[in-house]
């Protein structure tokens, strides 16, 4: 009946079949009222439940009577999802919408996420995506009959006005590093080759390439390494290139390369600090909606995009994006800094990457693995360049 009582103890069995649940503050005390090992306070309660239920929890923050509303997620295992982004406290900023008209709000933010996952987003993306959704609908919310009003129904959100900024506890660093400044880009990356090997690197320098990435990912001593990158730097500085070290930050320093290029995993290990102060460029790589918006709080030199097709250079827990994707990730950061899409481009696709409106491309194999490098970059380029 209507008026019948479920039991705290068969939504929580329940809550275990489940990716998410998205209560508020009120339903998150209810569902813990029985629970004697709640943590302390909110966040220490919303952890413990994760953990007991095994599941993901959102609690919505949409009661809040403040002009900013936070809703924390509680990350438990999500698939396709870096491994530093699981059993994590997230919390999502966004400005308040003062608006009467707000019913379905919390039944809106669920369904678009579910909607969004089932687009083949992983969950962390698509709550930021329903994030944007919600907060766009709230603003053009509008009324019907008597009492509160609905959302309206604008379509994907392609503004960045909508989308909330992302808290991470653990990691005060990246806060205080968001108002650091890296070196800019000096020219276009256009086709920028990475590659761990410096006669590949030399050789599509000399055939007119300005930027190009070392990536050694197992050097074979240390002192090997740092030649290596001395080398690399020397030939930047021969050729006029914008030389980006990957992962060796210190190494990048000490032998003034242009700039670094870090994964999502390195930048809560690198002092980014110690970088801007040495005045290198900073590029970084995301997979998705929620890394894109995560690191670019941190105003990177440029933001590398990947992997957009499937490739076997690098084991990967993110999913090929495709093409659909990288177009809405373009749309959404086009002209806030340079987009390099990576991952499996080849001439083949090369036009239909164009057409995403990305700036530039990384290529790893089809360079490195060429018979001549040097030709096969200049081709790449040549066709890029011609593209419109």
């Amino acid at each position: 009946s209507e008026n019948q009582v479920i039991p705290v103890d068969l939504y929580l069995s329940l809550a275990k079949q489940v990716t998410l649940l998205t209560p508020n503050l009120q339903e998150l005390q209810t569902l813990t009222s029985g629970n004697h090992n709640q943590g302390n306070g909110d966040h220490g309660t919303l952890v413990n439940l994760s953990q007991l239920i095994n599941t993901n929890i959102l609690l919505t923050g949409g009661d809040n009577q403040s002009s900013l509303s936070v809703d924390w997620l509680a990350a438990h295992n999500i698939a396709h999802t870096s491994l530093y982004h699981q059993e994590q406290l997230f919390g999502f900023k966004a400005s308040s919408v003062d608006t009467f008209h707000n019913h379905g709000t919390g039944c809106t933010l669920s369904s678009a996420i579910a909607t969004a996952m089932a687009l083949g987003h992983p969950l962390l993306d698509a709550i930021v995506i329903a994030k944007a959704y919600v907060h766009r609908g709230l603003e053009c919310s509008f009324g019907l009959g008597k009492g509160p009003g609905v959302l309206a129904r604008n379509g994907w959100p392609n503004d960045m006005r909508y989308f909330p900024e992302i808290i991470m506890p653990e990691y005060p660093k990246l806060a205080v590093n968001s108002q650091l400044v890296f070196a800019k880009v000096s020219q276009p990356l256009q086709v920028y080759t990475v590659t761990q090997s410096l006669d590949v690197l030399e050789q599509v320098l000399m055939a007119g390439a300005r930027t190009v990435q070392l990536r050694i990912k197992t050097p074979k001593n240390v002192e090997q390494l740092e030649q290596d990158i001395q080398r690399a730097v020397v030939l930047g500085e021969k050729y006029q290139a914008q030389v980006f070290i990957n992962d060796h930050w210190q190494l990048a320093i000490k032998h003034c390369a242009f700039g670094v290029h870090l994964g999502q995993e390195d930048i809560l290990q690198a002092d980014l600090t110690q970088i801007a102060a040495a005045g290198l460029a900073l590029g970084l790589s995301s997979h998705g909606y929620f890394e894109m918006l995560l690191v670019q709080q941190l105003s990177p030199s440029y933001l590398a995009i990947g992997h957009i097709f499937a490739t076997p250079t690098k084991e990967m827990p993110s999913q090929p994006q495709g093409l659909v994707k990288l177009a809405r990730y373009c749309r959404l950061l086009k002209g806030r800094l340079p987009l390099v899409a990576i991952g499996g481009i080849n001439q083949d696709n090369l036009a239909q990457v164009k057409e995403t409106q990305v700036d530039d491309i990384a290529v790893v194999r089809g360079i490195e693995l060429a018979a001549e490098p040097g030709r096969s970059w200049q081709a790449l380029q040549q066709t890029w360049q011609a593209l419109i």
